[in-house]
C-alpha cells in the first residue's frame, strides 16, 4: 500500500472518528442538562477511546487476533485520532479556570487522566 493511499485511509477514519464524536456529544449533552456544569460529553468521549484504544492494543499483542499492516493504523491514529479530543477538553479546563471553579476544575483534570489511564490499562489486560 503507497503512503498516499494509507493517509487517505487514516484521514477517513479520523473524519467517522470525529463525526461519531459530534453526534455522541451533542446527545449526550441534551439528555443530560444538570450536568452543564461538568464537560460530562468530553469526559465520556475521552474515557471510551482511551477504553477501545486498550482494547486495540491488547488484541494486537495477543495471538486472538492478527492486524492487517493498514488496519491497525487506521483504527488507532485515524478513527480513535478523530474520535477522542484533547483541545475539547483542555477549552473546557481553561474555560473552567476563568470561571473560577476550583473544584470542578480539580475533579475534571484529574479525574479525566486518571479514569482514562485505568481504562485504557483494564481493556489492555483483558486480553
Amino acid at each position: 500500500m503507497t503512503p498516499f493511499i494509507q493517509l487517505l485511509l487514516i484521514g477517513i477514519g479520523g473524519s467517522i472518528g470525529a463525526m461519531l464524536r459530534f453526534f455522541l456529544s451533542q446527545k449526550i449533552v441534551s439528555q443530560h442538562p444538570r450536568w452543564s456544569r461538568f464537560p460530562l460529553a468530553t469526559w465520556i468521549i475521552n474515557f471510551s477511546g482511551c477504553f477501545l484504544l486498550g482494547i486495540l492494543l491488547g488484541l494486537q499483542e495477543s495471538s486472538y487476533f492478527s492486524w492487517s499492516m493498514f488496519l491497525f493504523p487506521i483504527l488507532t491514529k485515524g478513527f480513535l485520532g478523530g474520535y477522542t479530543t484533547l483541545s475539547t477538553f483542555s477549552v473546557e479546563v481553561v474555560k473552567l479556570i476563568q470561571k473560577k471553579d476550583w473544584l470542578t476544575t480539580t475533579i475534571y483534570v484529574s479525574g479525566s487522566a486518571i479514569s482514562s489511564l485505568i481504562a485504557l490499562y483494564f481493556a489492555k489486560n483483558l486480553f
